[in-house]
């Protein structure tokens, strides 16, 4: 997929081959997004836990699906498809655990794109979740146009040793690096085939 304000950029599904362009981007767009807002040690423990080449091959070796934004097949945004982690999450639900985009390419139509592909991706589930931390009201935004409603709160933390746990909380006990998680239905019209969303204000 290319051209119409993609700015030259391909979204593709990523394999097993693809690892290392993934674990590149997951780098370059964790370290632009939250450097400087959390320990520097932090940061690099987790990507060298969470962004290795293996752990991602594992991942998708265990089913995930992956996506990545390429300009000249240099890759500028990625999305991460897995089972879900969220406690809230039920039978037939899947995780949208990463969607990132380079800010260069913010305001583009590369991550509608992206998000499209991975909509696409997530239709044999019954719903889409995902976790967005709660001061990031342009991700917030965005999602709740899609048609994403909150269904309940978990605490991120990122550890000195790479570690990412989520833990439930509850609304009005938000504090430090809380999530707010995101749900979307994703339906199928038995008659038209057309996809359907329930829009919900947050």
């Amino acid at each position: 997929m290319s051209g119409g304000g993609l700015h030259g950029a391909v979204i593709r599904e990523a394999g097993a081959a693809d690892v290392r362009a993934l674990a590149l981007v997951s780098d370059a767009t964790f370290l632009e997004t939250f450097a400087g807002m959390i320990s520097g040690e932090a940061l690099v423990a987790h990507c060298a836990a969470k962004h290795a080449p293996d752990h991602l091959a594992g991942l998708l070796a265990a089913g995930a699906r992956a996506w990545l934004a390429e300009i000249d097949r240099a890759p500028i945004g990625y999305a991460l498809l897995t089972r879900p982690e969220l406690d809230a999450a039920q039978d037939g639900d899947i995780e949208l655990k990463k969607i990132y985009l380079l800010s260069r390419f913010h305001g583009s139509s590369i991550a509608a794109a992206l998000f499209d592909a991975v909509l696409r991706g997530a239709q044999s589930h019954r719903r889409l979740l995902l976790g967005v931390k709660d001061d990031n009201h342009r991700a917030i935004a965005f999602y709740t146009k899609q048609g994403f409603r909150q269904i309940a709160t978990r605490r991120f933390d990122v550890g000195v040793n790479g570690s990412c746990q989520a833990t439930d909380g509850r609304p009005g006990d938000l504090v430090g690096d809380e999530l707010n998680a995101l749900e979307v239905a994703l339906g199928r019209d038995r008659k038209t085939g057309l996809d359907n969303v329930d829009p919900e204000p947050l």
